[in-house]
């Protein structure tokens, strides 16, 4: 990844074009062919720098239902909940979290109150009541994370510019 590629991907973070021609829109705003900036995008994606392309949808806005769940997991126990609770379309991330005794984090976003219940409820029945906190969100204040070119790339490429 070459400096180019970082200012592409800090440029697609704030907002991908839709338009009939993104990738020429990015070509313009960086001076290169429409290919070029389509062959960089897909060489990011390809190595898993991007993980996907896509709307971020305001739940609130179509009366979806959405949550932070936190579970407690014993070590040899947390591969097999993590792959059970990625089987939910409805769950939009999942982290474990080191040194926290509850160790699984996830979000779980769902078109409506009665979808939403029957994932939660069958996501705390595997792990167990007393291992499960539920964290609803009440209000947004932040929902956009966005790497700034100088700190995107490998802690290899890091160490080169400092």
């Amino acid at each position: 990844m070459d400096e180019l590629d970082r200012r592409i991907l800090e440029h697609i973070q704030r907002g991908f074009p839709v338009q009939s021609h993104p990738f020429l829109k990015i070509a313009n705003k960086f001076g290169i062919s429409e290919l070029e900036a389509f062959r960089r995008i897909r060489s990011l994606k390809k190595n898993e720098v991007i993980r996907r392309i896509g709307a971020v949808i305001d739940a609130e806005k179509l009366d979806a239902r959405r949550a932070l769940i936190a579970c407690k997991i014993e070590p040899g126990r947390v591969e097999e909940i993590a792959e059970f609770v990625n089987l939910y379309d409805e769950v939009t991330h999942n982290y474990l979290r080191e040194g926290a005794e509850f160790n699984l984090w996830f979000t779980v976003v769902a078109k409506d109150k009665t979808e939403f219940e029957r994932v939660v409820e069958e996501i705390r029945k595997i792990v167990g009541r007393t291992n499960f906190l539920f964290l609803g969100a009440v209000r947004t204040f932040k929902i956009q994370a966005v790497f700034e070119s100088d700190i995107i790339g490998s802690a290899d490429e890091k160490a080169e510019r400092d």
